[in-house]
């Protein structure tokens, strides 16, 4: 298995996360700034998240189930 092939998902991870703290210190500080309130920030970086998890999961179900000829 190519580690190469899991940089995609890892920055897409890193990403949501960022979102999840700014959203974090969006509530803690209680800003806003138009539409970006806390809550969607904290919404959008899980969601982003999931996603990248469910990249990695693929990923490493493609490469189990793979025919080795």
């Amino acid at each position: 298995m190519k580690l190469k092939s899991f940089i995609i998902p890892i920055i897409i991870f890193l990403i949501g996360t960022s979102f999840n703290i700014f959203g974090g210190l969006f509530k803690i500080l209680h800003w806003g700034l138009g539409p970006l309130n806390p809550g969607f920030l904290l919404a959008i970086g899980s969601i982003v998240e999931v996603t990248a998890i469910a990249m990695v999961i693929v990923i490493l179900l493609r490469h189990y189930f793979k025919k080795d000829d």
